[in-house]
């Protein structure tokens, strides 16, 4: 990233800590990136996979959750290798255990956006509440200083556009089996 990027995402990170910081913000932005790097997005996927009525959106859930992972861990994220912000300003104390892989993008960010698009497919109501706490999560990465603005930006971006993808593929595929069984009856 060039010089000025990189300033700009200090200033912004830098300036979260000094707004923000308190002992009430160290606690919970460790859970929120926690639980919402993937754990809460997977748990509604297998829940559910349970109900009739919500199979085919667990499978979309956890397809699309699966496949935001994949292409921002695998394939992005070895493109870029941008170091952590901590790795940088060592004098920032981390609130988590160090993250492994490089920075850009924030895997956190794109995999919750795109989950957070197939409830706001579902619902407009769950989906704006999905669309929150994706927002939680990618700026929980910022306030811990484990990515850059612009890591959380790019991730969030990759999400809506896989979420979308996702989407609209899995509903083209619904449709034609549909199609075929009502065809075949």
């Amino acid at each position: 990233m060039t010089e000025a990027v990189q300033n700009f995402d200090f200033s912004l990170l830098n300036g979260i800590q000094e707004l923000l910081q308190c002992s009430f913000m160290d606690k919970l932005m460790p859970a929120v990136s926690l639980i919402g790097g993937g754990y809460i997005w997977c748990i509604f996927g297998v829940l559910f996979l349970f109900f009739k009525s919500l199979r085919f959106n667990g499978i979309r859930l956890i397809t699309a959750f699966t496949v935001t992972v994949l292409l921002t861990e695998f394939v992005i994220k070895p493109l870029f290798l941008r170091e952590r912000p901590f790795m940088l300003n060592e004098d920032f104390i981390l609130l988590v255990s160090q993250p492994y892989g490089s920075s850009f993008p924030s895997a956190h960010s794109s995999s919750s956006f795109a989950a957070a698009v197939q409830f706001f497919g579902l619902n407009k109501k769950s989906g704006i509440a999905a669309i929150f706490c994706a927002a939680l999560v990618a700026f929980s990465r910022l306030y811990l200083y484990v990515h850059f603005p612009t890591d959380v930006l790019a991730g969030t971006l990759i999400g809506i556009i896989m979420g979308v993808a996702v989407f609209i593929t899995t509903d083209r595929i619904r449709k034609r089996i549909t199609d075929k069984k009502q065809v075949t009856v």
